[in-house]
């Protein structure tokens, strides 16, 4: 379990995104998650304990097979951000196109897993505009508890 608050002018939905199996999804106001040009969501790379891999090294791996599905596409390191919890979030930028960029991904590590928070946009416009949005979800973040530390 984790918590976040939506950014001003932001929808925090539980619902919308299930079909894609992400409990979190948010969108800006007015807008749905199916048709929004600018969407972030939250949602947990499991597995991150159990195959003994550094935050490091993950990012390299998606970074790899983000240049498989993009060979002229572009990954931007783009610093930090501190979370709530009192974790540092390590941001990637990331543009398939090699252009300006049109999704960010932060990567905030746990003790069983990799949470992952992402903006996406159809346009660099749309990210740009949206990047005040994403650093306030991204410092909101919080961790809670697994399942087992709540004895589940």
């Amino acid at each position: 379990m984790f918590m976040v608050a939506a950014p001003r002018g932001w929808v925090l939905d539980d619902t919308s995104g299930m079909g894609s199996r992400i409990r979190c999804v948010l969108y800006p106001k007015g807008q749905t998650w199916a048709t929004a040009p600018t969407v972030m969501y939250v949602n947990p790379l499991h597995g991150y304990a159990a195959r003994a891999r550094t935050v490091s090294s993950l990012i390299d791996e998606d970074v790899r097979t983000f240049h498989k599905r993009s060979p002229k596409g572009r990954v931007t390191d783009a610093g930090t951000i501190a979370t709530a919890g009192h974790k540092t979030a390590l941001i990637r930028y990331f543009s398939s196109d090699g252009g300006p960029a049109h999704e960010a991904v932060a990567y905030v590590p746990e003790s069983q897993l990799v949470m992952l928070i992402v903006l996406s946009s159809r346009t660099p416009d749309g990210f740009q505009q949206a990047l005040g949005a994403y650093r306030e979800l991204v410092q909101s973040y919080g961790w809670v508890a697994s399942n087992a530390e709540l004895g589940r």
